[in-house]
């Protein structure tokens, strides 16, 4: 019900003041307090969590950068803020489904 509400959008004006129809009709915070009944402590946890999560890449990001600085890399060098490096956060790998890497990991460890 939420995803369907979400997506409907009113006409609204870009910066270059043309008519858009990408404009939310909804407010995705009321959508959510009224149709999964969350409560305003619920929605001030979820905006903890983002907010540690954010504060948690900003940390990885910088010490992405000073490792690449380190090795005597640029800024060019990287691909994308977080250097083009896979952070996880996906489900862990069945027991017994890894491939062989010849003894060393992704970072040569």
């Amino acid at each position: 019900m939420v995803e369907k509400l979400s997506n409907i959008k009113e006409p609204g004006i870009d910066s270059e003041g043309k008519i858009t129809y990408d404009t939310p009709a909804f407010d995705s915070k009321f959508l959510i307090e009224k149709y999964m009944n969350y409560t305003e402590e619920d929605m001030k946890v979820n905006e903890r969590y983002k907010k540690e999560r954010k504060e948690q890449l900003t940390r990885v990001a910088s010490a992405v950068k000073r490792i690449i600085a380190a090795e005597g890399g640029g800024e060019e060098e990287m691909n994308g803020e977080l250097g083009g490096m896979d952070l996880g956060g996906g489900a862990p790998e069945e027991p017994g489904s890894e491939e062989e890497t010849g003894g060393a990991t992704e970072l040569g460890i």
